[in-house]
C-alpha cells in the first residue's frame, strides 16, 4: 500500500512492481523497465512476489513466456523464451 501511493493511477489493482534490473539480466533485450507493473505471466495472475516465483518456478528453459505489464498507463505484452 505504501508503494502504491507513490505510483500513478494503475489500470489494475494488484501486480508486481519492477523496481530495478541487473545490468546482466537475461531479459534485458525484452525491455523490462523500472516502474513496469507485472500483472500476468502466461495468463496466470501475478499479484505478489510469491505468485511471480511460483509461475516462474513452473517454467523450463526454452518455454515461451508472455508477460502482461502496465507501463505509463498502457497495458502491453512482452514475449520471449526462457533462457
Amino acid at each position: 500500500p505504501q508503494v502504491k501511493q507513490l505510483l500513478p493511477q494503475l489500470r489494475k489493482g494488484l501486480g508486481v512492481l519492477v523496481s530495478s534490473r541487473a545490468a546482466d539480466a537475461p531479459y534485458l533485450q525484452n525491455n523490462f523497465r523500472p516502474g513496469d507493473v507485472i500483472y500476468q505471466i502466461n495468463g496466470e495472475p501475478v499479484t505478489s512476489i510469491e505468485d511471480l516465483k511460483a509461475v516462474i518456478g513452473g517454467l523450463n528453459v526454452g518455454d515461451p513466456i508472455a508477460v502482461q505489464i502496465e507501463r505509463h498507463g498502457q497495458l502491453r505484452y512482452l514475449s520471449f523464451e526462457l533462457p
